[in-house]
């Protein structure tokens, strides 16, 4: 029983406790002379007060509930301007503030405001006639409203799509009619970019397609060819911020690892070929990412490219030259 009537008491006292900060707002006055006053009065009573700062900025909190034994108010806000002194009076629409002191000028801010728990109330008292921006939430007068810019530093990426080859599965075929040809699939690209401006970047990316099969045959054989290949990317980025979104085009190289393997059977003899190729091509191309958070990214990207290369053994004859283009969707997170 004990235990019961600790646990109702702790549970009252914080619900006491978050109905007492739900109901607290916060006033901030701006563009005030450095080292004058600030004082804030609630539905007739003193709520609060501070000492403007460098910044020309005071925060001052203000508990509705406290002062006015309410949560939330349709309220008139005036600005009374004395020497060395600038007090805020929010009230009830139908009611007036206290008289004005001798020395002090009194301005009403235009408007009614219904002013809740969430709001914070920011008051510029700097012009002639004062203006109130009431904010739900937390505002920061320094910094009021953050621009959200594609970011600069190291940023990893990886994504998923599609890629396409000219002529592997032509090649493969050859003059066979009956020939099932497998030229496109899928492709994952990762990597990282390290953008040196908010214009450019040096990126390393890793592209995988998945293996393409060749099948066909005739009167008496058959054949299945597989190209299986690894494309590394060194490309330099050159983007146009917007805001949060980047437009960018790259243009580099490439460097590749493929297998090129063909099982031929005529009757009851199998043969294999296999011609494995290295080196360098072109690859050029371009996208857009757009910043949801100052970390977190979505891109789309769509490059062409050339895979260029010679037998990895000598005596093996052959050679690739091999156009490609991908199209991928991802995502990019910045680390620093």
């Amino acid at each position: 029983m004990l235990i019961f009537w600790r646990r109702l008491v702790l549970a009252a006292l914080a619900l006491t406790f978050f109905s007492a900060a739900a109901a607290a707002q916060t006033v901030i006055v701006t563009n005030a002379p450095v080292g004058d006053r600030i004082e804030v009065v609630v539905g007739g009573k003193p709520a609060g007060s501070a000492t403007v700062g460098a910044s020309r900025n005071a925060t001052v909190p203000a508990d509705l509930q406290a002062a006015a034994g309410v949560r939330e108010m349709d309220a008139r806000v005036y600005a009374d301007g004395c020497s060395k002194l600038h007090r805020i009076f929010i009230i009830e629409r139908n009611q007036v503030p206290s008289a004005r002191e001798d020395g002090c000028e009194r301005r009403e801010i235009p408007g009614i405001f219904w002013i809740r728990p969430a709001n914070t109330l920011v008051i510029d008292v700097g012009g002639a006639i004062p203006t109130l921006l009431l904010v739900k939430g937390n505002y920061d007068p320094d910094n009021p409203a953050p621009v959200k810019r594609a970011p600069v530093g190291l940023v990893l990426f990886g994504g998923g799509g599609l890629i396409g080859f000219n002529d592997i599965a032509a090649a493969a075929c050859g003059t066979v009619t009956d020939c099932r040809q497998d030229g496109a699939g899928a492709a994952f690209k990762g990597g990282a970019a390290f953008w040196i401006r908010p214009w450019l970047a040096a990126e390393g990316g890793y592209i995988r397609p998945s293996k393409l099969t060749t099948a066909g045959g005739g009167a008496d054989f058959d054949f299945t060819s597989a190209f299986d290949v690894h494309i590394f990317t060194v490309v330099a980025n050159i983007g146009v911020p917007a805001g949060p979104v980047r437009i960018y085009g790259k243009v580099g190289a490439n460097f590749h690892h493929a297998v090129q393997t063909t099982t031929q059977i005529a009757g009851e003899a199998t043969q294999t070929i296999e011609l494995v190729t290295e080196g360098w091509g072109p690859v050029y191309g371009g996208g857009f990412e757009g910043w949801i958070k100052p970390r977190f990214a979505i891109y789309v990207e769509g490059a062409f490219g050339s895979l260029k290369g010679n037998p990895t053994v000598p005596t093996v004859e052959g050679e690739i030259s091999e156009g490609f283009k991908y199209f991928l969707v991802g995502a990019r997170v910045r680390l620093f």
